[in-house]
């Protein structure tokens, strides 16, 4: 995120919106134009890093409580993002847990479970979601669009162009 222009008019969904790097992003976002969905499963703790940030909770800055790891969260997210600010120009999957720090033979499963479910389904669930968004409504216009940009995990790269088709 070194060279973020102008996002005037851009909406911006950031998973983990209450932690450090969640609200730091949503602070640089916003300052450059953008309209902010930051989700957390925490809601007190949103409310609080919001208004520390911002000094009350802006109209331009949507607070949703969700699990990401839970596909029913995932589309109620992007859903109230979307009837909110319209499409969806940048997701940042960025919402994380703690593990533990064990060598692999002692690395309990449940623990593995939790931080997997969170890091690596909550993306997919994101990116997914908002995709299959977008195709219904690009399906649904006469006008050549755009998927947008996705900030995501390195694992799951996605593309500009992407050949696939929605299911």
């Amino acid at each position: 995120m070194n060279d973020v222009s102008d996002m005037s008019g851009k909406t911006c969904l950031i998973t983990g919106g209450a932690g450090s790097i969640g609200m730091a992003s949503a602070k640089l976002l916003r300052s450059k134009g953008a309209q902010l969905a930051l989700v957390d499963l925490n809601r007190e703790a949103l409310e609080n890093t919001t208004i520390a940030a911002f000094g009350a909770v802006p109209d331009d800055v949507l607070l949703i409580e969700a699990d990401v790891s839970l596909e029913d969260d995932a589309k109620r997210y992007v859903r109230e993002t979307v009837d909110r600010f319209g499409a969806i120009s940048t997701l940042f999957s960025n919402a994380g847990n703690f593990g533990t720090v064990a060598p692999i033979a002692d690395y309990p499963t449940d623990i593995f479970d939790q931080v997997y479910k969170v890091h690596v389904r909550g993306a997919f669930l994101a990116a997914n979601t908002r995709l299959r968004i977008w195709w219904r409504a690009a399906a649904s216009s006469s006008r050549q669009a755009s998927p947008g940009c996705a900030v995501i995990p390195a694992f799951m790269p996605i593309s500009r162009q992407s050949t696939h088709k929605p299911v």
